[in-house]
């Protein structure tokens, strides 16, 4: 769902040269995936660590997205 934390999410990935593609999940996208966070207003960036009885580590990309935020958020921009 569109939202303002998501959007955020996806204005602060661009601005670093992250490639960002929207689209609908499939379960296999879970089957495959490296990491997976859930975005939203309340928790901003929640990892998730098990799916289905699949394992996910904290990687690189839910850190970066996680950083960029608060140094957002805390930044006179805000």
């Amino acid at each position: 769902l569109a939202g303002i934390t998501r959007a955020r999410h996806m204005t602060n990935l661009a601005a670093a040269g992250t490639p960002v593609q929207e689209k609908v999940l499939s379960f296999r996208d879970f089957e495959e995936a490296d990491e997976v966070f859930m975005s939203g207003n309340m928790n901003k960036i929640t990892p998730v660590t098990e799916f289905d009885g699949r394992n996910y580590q904290v990687g690189p990309v839910t850190r970066q997205v996680r950083e960029m935020y608060w140094d957002w958020a805390l930044s006179e921009k805000a």
